[in-house]
């Protein structure tokens, strides 16, 4: 919630994606929520926060990525698999999408704990 705050004041358009649809988010601060292809497709900045499960391994891949707008960035600032690596330098060499931002990357080892 605080990235939204911190984008909102910047005077950004806030849209919000989670399996849990949170009402509590929209009234707090009037974000509006969208399914997962509709966000990638409309965002400029799409952020990435969520815990890395088996669900949320490689959610988003080639396809995700190819749907996002050419001139978009992809930042994920919770965990390393989320985003399906190769597909997101496919994505970065083909210009599907602007750029990214990553601190995080899933090792070989941590992969085998969660599957």
């Amino acid at each position: 919630m605080e990235i939204a705050r911190k984008a909102k004041g910047l005077g950004m358009r806030i849209v919000y994606f989670d399996k849990i649809r949170k009402k509590d988010v929209k009234e707090t601060l009037g974000v509006e929520y969208l399914d997962l292809h509709s966000l990638l497709k409309v965002s400029d900045f799409v952020v990435i926060a969520v815990p890395l499960t088996k669900e949320t391994l490689g959610m988003i891949g080639k396809e995700e990525l190819k749907s996002m707008k050419r001139s978009a960035y992809i930042i994920n600032i919770a965990r390393g698999g989320i985003i399906n690596h190769e597909a997101l330098v496919k994505a970065l060499e083909e210009r599907w999408i602007a750029g990214t931002a990553l601190d995080v990357f899933l090792s070989n080892l941590f992969r085998k704990t969660i599957l």
